[in-house]
């Protein structure tokens, strides 16, 4: 076991068809749903899932384990290739899913046989004003005597642990919702050899649960049917992390609830089933509102009749038409309410939806005592503009000017008929999608990306729209003049497995880069597209190779490489690495590239005589992004005798510790951290901003330490590809611990978007990292939806189970690798291709 948080899971081949797999996961083994062991031929740092696939797929009971969360798995695998990459997925039964980085095991390849491991089980709870007491203890192997020193990472106020003994004492003073606690435990005069363990405590007043109960009733006082009640406490901000400190809470059922609480100071507050919110005892602001104090040995009863709260609903219908005046089906309609008829609202109080059905109607029901505004999202027409204008009733696109809508009465004729924003002048452009015959291609769909100058960057547009052949494979489009366009096909009639489905650029190009740039002042025409169909998805033939040497030229072997594909001289995020290891001889080998320009990185990794950098030509290795040699390849020609010189580094030694944590910072959201982390980002230690002294990467949940540095003034840099270079000036005390605490790494294409949410209003967020939303309104059924890369190879096919109409559907990608895709979606006789980003 390398590490028991971040590289917990470790792999060895024992050279006659049989494999050992140990983790650590410092949890209660309860919580485990399943295993799921990926494989993969090659050397990978980061999982792709066009790559892996699953090899084992455990329950529980399956595999070994200890009391202390230590597991381990033996089974029969023959391998044949020099080097494979093995990845653990943990799923547990709350639906959240824990990963591994990949593990490297080579064939012919003894890992060090030396570690360390954490062998105590943490102490989870504490008690107001007791003492607090835990022996940690982390055990070496194969040596079981060595001395190891132990470090508090992270803890509360007034924590202590006796570095030799592992012994943590505290005594809590104050109510926390949680508590996190990270050790570390390393062995004296060898800080390499290191282990971490992180935990939550619990701190209680009562040792025994307080039962709170009673019965929510209307402003008639009729028991409401359903609906979900929570307690959190007055004083919100006694957290040690940000977290919803709304964890006692309970269903109510037919106007009964009941509550499990500790003692505490407690706001209530009420959720309706429309989501509407009641803070308890009716009034409309938390400093208002009535506490609810709990002690311990007492149970309590709260009944609480919610003054405005109403079962009676008011009926609001209309239709949605089209700009000839004919209905559109299964159209959506929403409703926002604004508290004291104010139209612009600082937030979303709440809203309701309706859809219209085959003949463009809907109907909604509003409760009463509320306001509206009712409006239409015309970048929703067609399922797919991006443009956001929203049409509000009647019949604007200013918010100011929407009419209000009271609901004290019914209402009918609500009617929404699709315009176009006055602000915008359309032309239109029309063209053609044949073969190489000129036969026509039906049900082609052709893009349009709309941006400005800072915005012609892959999946940065401000505007997109998209329209499909007929059955002459002609088309037709309106676009607004205010945005230069670039446009493409794709050839997505039905899905098959081995089609071509990379985007044709106008004009005539597979490469974004070279796309010809439409500009409109007047309507167009010939804007056409011509496919090879009998084209499958390209095999890139380019390829580099060399070797990596000492700074005495003596070959490395096990060296990492990784050829890295540039953008405009950018590091492009939409192309994943590849990676290598280097033989005994030093040779590395990169093949099935496409074309473009790289720079190879190379490292030693975690051995003695450390080194890394970029490739320069004749000289040696940098590790100055900026000054690396590019590479150019064209798809086809092999680049040989790409010799790395890596340069020799002087490690110094030290007792000093940093760490930190990496995300990306769109889209961050801190109660769910792990879906923006950022993985395997390179972390230089320098001094006078070019002296290395120390090198490592972050892992799999975007956290890193580094260990053994000595005491004095560094420079610290983090690059990761895709995003700016993080470089800042840190001060390191041999005594203490160096937190750089979160990290925030600002995405290169993000730098020039103003407005991210309006990039993709149907795809959400765009880019993706972990989880990623789209809605899609559908006229029938929908089985399955597939994805494809931008090579254009379908790489998953999904079953789902989509009604007809608007549809709200989330997909985790996050095994996925950076880079451009698509959802592909049959609609009947219509197919979508829906593009979207993932960058980590």
């Amino acid at each position: 076991v390398q590490a028991q948080r971040n590289d917990f899971f470790y792999a060895k081949y024992d050279g006659q068809g049989k494999v050992y797999f140990q983790w650590f996961f410092d949890n209660n083994k309860d919580v485990v749903e399943s295993f799921i062991i990926y494989k993969a031929e090659g050397a990978f740092k980061e999982f792709q899932e066009n790559t892996f696939y699953q090899f084992r797929k455990l329950s529980i009971n399956d595999v070994e384990s200890d009391k202390h969360g230590l597991f381990s798995y033996v089974t029969e695998d023959k391998l044949e290739a020099d080097e494979y990459s093995y990845a653990l997925f943990i799923y547990l039964k709350d639906g959240s899913v824990v990963k591994s980085l990949p593990f490297i095991v080579f064939n012919n390849f003894e890992p060090p046989q030396k570690g360390i491991y954490f062998a105590s089980e943490p102490v989870r709870v504490a008690f107001l004003n007791k003492e607090y007491k835990y022996e940690a203890k982390a055990v070496t192997y194969p040596e079981e005597n060595l001395e190891v020193v132990y470090k508090l990472m992270k803890s509360p106020e007034g924590m202590k642990i006796d570095n030799n003994t592992g012994i943590i004492t505290w005594t809590p003073t104050k109510k926390y919702n949680n508590l996190f606690v990270s050790i570390a435990a390393y062995v004296k005069n060898n800080s390499k050899m290191i282990a971490y363990q992180d935990f939550e405590i619990y701190i209680y007043n009562c040792e025994n649960p307080i039962i709170l109960s009673g019965k929510i009733t209307d402003k008639n006082d009729n028991p409401v049917e359903n609906g979900y009640i929570t307690i959190f406490p007055t004083n919100a901000q006694n957290s040690e992390k940000p977290s919803d400190p709304r964890h006692y809470g309970s269903e109510v059922i037919n106007g009964e609830y009941k509550i499990e609480a500790d003692a505490e100071s407690y706001f209530m507050v009420f959720y309706d089933m429309m989501g509407r919110a009641y803070i308890y005892k009716n009034t409309k602001n938390v400093e208002n509102a009535d506490k609810i104090v709990l002690k311990c040995g007492e149970n309590q009863e709260v009944n609480w009749q919610i003054e405005n709260l109403s079962n009676k609903y008011y009926s609001v219908s209309g239709k949605v038409l089209d700009e000839n005046g004919e209905p559109v089906p299964y159209f959506p309609v929403i409703f926002e309410s604004v508290p004291n008829g104010e139209v612009n609202i600082p937030e979303n109080y709440f809203s309701l939806h309706s859809m219209t059905d085959e003949n463009g109607y809907y109907e909604a029901k509003l409760p009463e005592d509320y306001k509206f505004i009712a409006f239409i999202h015309l970048d929703k027409a067609e399922g797919m503009k991006n443009m956001p204008m929203i049409l509000y009733y009647n019949q604007t696109f200013k918010r100011e000017d929407a009419t209000i809508i009271n609901a004290d009465r019914d209402y009918t004729d609500i009617d929404f008929k699709f315009m176009k924003n006055p602000d915008f002048k359309f032309f239109v452009v029309k063209g053609k999608v044949t073969d190489n015959d000129d036969k026509p291609i039906a049900g082609a769909m052709v893009s349009f990306e709309g941006f400005n100058d800072k915005t012609n960057k892959e999946g940065y547009y401000h505007y997109y729209d998209a329209v499909y052949t007929d059955n002459n494979g002609e088309y037709k489009i309106e676009l607004p003049d205010m945005f230069k366009y670039i446009a493409y096909a794709i050839n997505i009639n039905g899905i098959e497995k081995n089609r071509d489905y990379r985007a044709l650029f106008y004009k005539q190009t597979y490469i974004r880069e070279k796309a010809t740039i439409i500009k409109l002042d007047k309507d167009l025409t010939g804007i056409d597209f011509k496919f090879d169909v009998s084209n499958v998805p390209p095999t890139y033939q380019g390829a580099i190779v060399g070797k990596v040497l000492n700074s005495e030229g003596t070959p490395i072997q096990y060296a990492f490489v990784e050829a890295i594909r540039l953008d405009n001289d950018d590091i492009d995020y939409t192309e994943k690495s590849h990676f290598a290891y280097t033989d005994a001889n030093g040779y590395y080998a990169f093949k099935g590239l496409k074309e473009g320009k790289y720079v190879v990185f190379a490292s030693t990794q975690k051995s003695t005589e450390f080194s890394c950098g970029y490739y320069v030509a004749n000289a040696d290795a940098t590790i100055s992004f900026e000054d690396a040699t590019r590479i150019e390849l064209d798809g086809k020609n092999i680049v040989e005798n790409i010799i790395i010189q890596l340069p020799k580094f002087e490690i110094k030694q030290g007792g000093g510790i940093i760490k930190g944590e990496i995300y990306n910072e769109r889209n961050f959201d801190e109660a769910n951290k792990s879906a923006n982390a950022i993985s395997s980002a390179k972390l230089y230690l320098k001094e006078n901003k070019n002296a290395l002294v120390n090198y490592n990467e972050s892992n799999a949940n975007g956290s890193f330490v580094i260990t053994g540095v000595p005491a004095g003034e560094f420079t610290f840099t983090i690059e990761k590809a895709g995003f700016q270079k993080f470089e800042k000036t840190i001060n390191v005390d041999e005594s203490n611990i160096t937190d750089l605490g979160l990290i925030m790494l600002v995405p290169l294409a993000g730098a020039s978007v103003d407005d991210p949410a309006q990039i993709n209003s149907l795809v959400f967020p765009n880019p993706v990292s972990s989880e990623l939303m789209f809605q899609f309104t559908s006229v029938n059924n929908i089985n399955s939806i597939a994805i494809i890369n931008q090579d254009g190879k379908l790489i998953r096919n999904e079953s789902v189970n989509l009604a007809a109409g608007n549809n709200n559907i989330k997909l985790n990608v996050s095994t996925l690798s950076s880079g451009k895709y698509f959802i592909l979606i049959e609609d009947g006789n219509k197919n979508y291709a829906i593009p979207f980003i993932i960058n980590k």
